[in-house]
């Protein structure tokens, strides 16, 4: 019998010995204008957009706005300042929860930045008050449950928030509009009192480009690479916090390609997975059945304990294995005797298969629902899997049904 506890070993020694892939992860951000989510490829700075549906906001061109991306939810949240929606910026940004207005209290003050917190699944949010505040998330509900003033000089207003979950610390971005100061100030401070600063560096530059940042207007942190990035709209600059000295040492700058339409607020998508392969149920296995494997819980980043490798659609009160190695799927696959479709899961170095049943009632209503879990630990980042469930039927005759296979990558957002 597997558990929780031996697949995750599992997971540590695959981490042992592949080599890490690239991890897919981009920097994901609202823009002021259009107004557009953007995604850049943290590589190459590659971009791609999508535009939420109807009319969301008025555009903005100061520190107003701000972007999260929910691990649980797969979506991303999004801010103007005034109002507030979650979208899925994978999908044509349609709406996972509509434009509302943001809640807040007796105090007129707008959002500058957003952050999300998945162990606790609450959206921490700055804003023009110069306040922290904490939200319970549920469903597309946000309830006020905590908040704290930062105190910053005169005219220096608080422009973004991200948050480190393996250091459970917070990453602030400040900065002044009148022009006087160039880029702004980057805060750290622990999440149990995210109000009182701990470090303070400044950012003018990218220095690659020889860029002059305007003022900061979000931030994102990378777990993985424990790089810091701060945006002023138009270059986004990645850094890594010297805690020695508290200063910021500089790894690189993409240039937003909207040069008229500035990012108001930063945050990381995790890697994307992808599909390989056919699926079939045949045999003494009900044949109307359309087998498929997809990613449940969130995403595979550090920390997501509850992730699980989903199958929905199959033979109901069959025998099922979730297969899964390390590495690329096999875009020919091969073919197993008596199964109806290729494998995609490559055979080595170490294929390994967790068995089930699939349950559920009668027809098509069978599922397996693995849970993977991944541990807040940066080791296991660029581990690339690919995973997909097989079963045979028994109904008396004997039947075999394939899901397609699924290729991802353990990142950080």
């Amino acid at each position: 019998m597997f558990t929780a506890r031996s697949l995750a070993l599992a997971v540590t020694t695959l981490a042992g010995t592949l080599a890490a892939q690239p991890d897919g992860a981009r920097i994901v951000g609202l823009t002021a204008g259009t107004p557009f989510v953007q995604s850049q490829d943290l590589v190459n700075c590659n971009a791609r957009r999508c535009a939420p549906p109807g009319v969301f906001g008025q555009p903005v061109f100061d520190h107003r706005g701000g972007t999260a991306y929910d691990t649980r939810t797969r979506g991303t949240w999004i801010s103007d300042g005034t109002r507030i929606a979650k979208v899925d910026s994978r999908l044509q940004c349609v709406y996972q929860c509509g434009p509302v207005p943001m809640p807040s209290d007796q105090i007129a003050s707008d959002v500058t930045g957003l952050a999300y917190h998945h162990r606790t699944n609450r959206l921490w949010v700055t804003d023009s008050a110069n306040r922290v505040r904490i939200y319970d998330i549920s469903g597309c509900t946000l309830t006020l449950q905590s908040q704290c003033s930062v105190l910053l000089p005169l005219g220096h207003v608080l422009t973004g928030i991200a948050l480190d979950d393996v250091g459970s610390r917070v990453i602030l971005t400040s900065a002044e509009f009148s022009g006087l100061s160039a880029g702004g100030w980057v805060h750290i401070a622990s999440q149990n009192a995210p109000c009182d600063f701990q470090c303070t560096a400044q950012i003018q530059a990218c220095i690659t480009s020889s860029s002059i940042l305007g003022p900061l207007t979000g931030c994102a942190y990378d777990a993985c690479e424990s790089e810091i990035w701060v945006t002023d709209g138009r270059v986004s600059v990645s850094c890594v916090l010297s805690a020695l000295n508290c200063t910021l040492i500089q790894t690189g700058c993409c240039t937003n390609p909207l040069l008229n339409d500035p990012y108001v607020g930063l945050c990381i998508e995790p890697s994307t997975e992808y599909s390989t392969g056919g699926v079939c149920s045949a045999g003494g296995c009900d044949n109307s059945c359309q087998p498929h494997h997809f990613l449940g819980n969130g995403d595979p980043v550090i920390g997501n304990i509850g992730f699980t490798l989903d199958a929905a659609s199959l033979p109901a009160n069959q025998v099922a294995a979730t297969f899964f190695n390390g590495g690329i799927a096999d875009p020919v696959g091969y073919l197993v005797p008596g199964f109806c479709e290729e494998i995609h899961v490559p055979l080595t170095p170490t294929l390994l298969s967790f068995p089930a049943n699939t349950g559920g009632g009668v027809g098509c209503s069978g599922s397996t629902s693995l849970n993977f879990s991944i541990q807040a630990n940066p080791s296991t980042c660029g581990l690339t899997i690919t995973t997909q469930v097989m079963g045979i039927c028994f109904n008396p005759i004997i039947g075999t049904f394939v899901t397609n296979a699924l290729t991802w990558t353990v990142t950080s957002s």
